[in-house]
């Protein structure tokens, strides 16, 4: 199954450089893994579930904790609540650096919410691709009651959903988070604690899975080769300081990718247009300005 879950990695790079220097992850980074990179909500627990079955007491017992976690987030957001709507956001694909919706509604249900994506496509009579993607938003409606002003709570939780409208991950905010706080914790939420081996280099273009499985370019600066890496310092390549020819302020932008959830390394000629304008152009900033 080590095979299988090393597999789940979105680079093709990382994946030849686990087995070039035959890294072995630990199970408690295997877990990560899973719980990071499985494609949909069924294929995480499915994996989690066999995974558990191999693992050591003490990693069998967290894993199980987490399929818990994963399954409560899940029943609390489809339970019906009184009073909730739920607002649903639209991307017709997961296009590098363009993360504007192409269109949002309020549904009444979880399955009008369904039925409204469905309806979208009909009446735009656009396609839905590989890489579409639903945002759907559990919020409280609030209706003017007494009750409600000690209470008065918008957010209730969100779910992702990918092409035809499969369930990538899913969370609820009255489920209560029983892990420790402490640095050496496993938890569900503690990815940056997931090292792999570097595989990246300083100035490297790098294609990247950020927030809500969104994509994104970034070029990677202050970067020390090293065995082992967590995480990147990037500037992404539609950074609006980057447009705007205001190439000290990019650090304002800048992201921490994890390693990890790096796709690929690109050259220049694979960016979008406005994108590759920015790359030589803060290339050159930066070559011009060495102490910057």
């Amino acid at each position: 199954m080590i095979n299988e879950i090393i597999n789940l990695l979105p680079s093709p790079r990382l994946k030849d450089k686990i087995r070039e220097i035959g890294h072995i992850f630990t199970e408690s980074e295997l877990l990560y893994i899973i719980s990071l990179h499985a494609p949909t909500y069924e294929k995480k627990l499915d994996m989690l579930s066999r995974f558990a079955d191999i693992a050591s007491h003490e990693i069998a017992e967290i894993t199980r904790k987490f399929i818990s976690f994963y399954q409560s987030h899940h029943d609390a957001f489809f339970t019906k609540t009184e009073n909730s709507v739920f607002k649903v956001k639209i991307w017709d694909d997961n296009i590098p650096g363009k993360r504007e919706h192409n269109f949002d509604f309020i549904a009444a249900s979880f399955d009008a919410a369904l039925a409204g994506i469905d309806r979208y496509y009909r009446e735009y009579e656009e396609v839905a691709t590989a890489g579409a993607r639903y945002k759907i938003i559990k919020t409280h409606l609030f209706t003017g009651n007494e009750s409600e002003d000690e209470d008065f709570r918008d957010y209730l939780g969100e779910c992702l959903l990918g092409a035809d409208k499969v369930l990538i991950e899913v969370d609820d905010e009255s489920v209560p988070y029983d892990f420790s706080d402490a640095d050496d914790s496993i938890d569900p939420y503690n990815a940056y604690t997931l090292a792999v081996p570097d595989f990246l280099a300083n100035r490297d273009i790098i294609l990247y899975e950020g927030a809500s499985k969104a994509l994104n370019y970034g070029v990677i600066l202050e970067h020390k080769a090293d065995t082992l890496c967590n995480y990147l310092y990037a500037i992404p390549l539609n950074s609006k300081y980057l447009t705007a020819n205001k190439f000290a302020d990019a650090y304002r932008d800048h992201e921490h990718p994890y390693v990890h959830s790096v796709i690929k390394t690109a050259t220049p000629d694979e960016l979008p247009e406005e994108m590759r304008q920015n790359y030589f152009a803060y290339m050159k900033y930066l070559d011009e300005n060495p102490e910057a």
